[in-house]
């Protein structure tokens, strides 16, 4: 199970300021973590797709888009909260 994240009340009223924030946390990503993260979370591409756009394997994808997730989640833990549990 993936646990699922949404935003705190008081964070969804400022949404310029999360924007602000997530752009941050992107820009401190490793090159290839960012790629992975703007294709399979934001542009909500398929890991297949991925891969193909990049030249990396499938697993290549899925470590990068985990390594992303986990990294952006940390730096924008005060602004989310645990959701419910939803299968991955």
């Amino acid at each position: 199970m993936r646990r699922r994240y949404v935003l705190a009340p008081e964070a969804a009223l400022d949404l310029a300021r999360v924007r602000e924030r997530l752009d941050a946390a992107l820009a401190a990503l490793v090159p290839a973590h960012r790629a992975a993260f703007q294709g399979a979370v934001l542009e909500q591409k398929a890991y297949a797709e991925i891969a193909r756009e990049q030249g990396w394997t499938l697993e290549q994808v899925k470590i990068n888009v985990h390594r992303a997730r986990k990294k952006v989640i940390q730096r924008l833990r005060d602004l989310v909260r645990p959701g419910e549990e939803c299968p991955s």
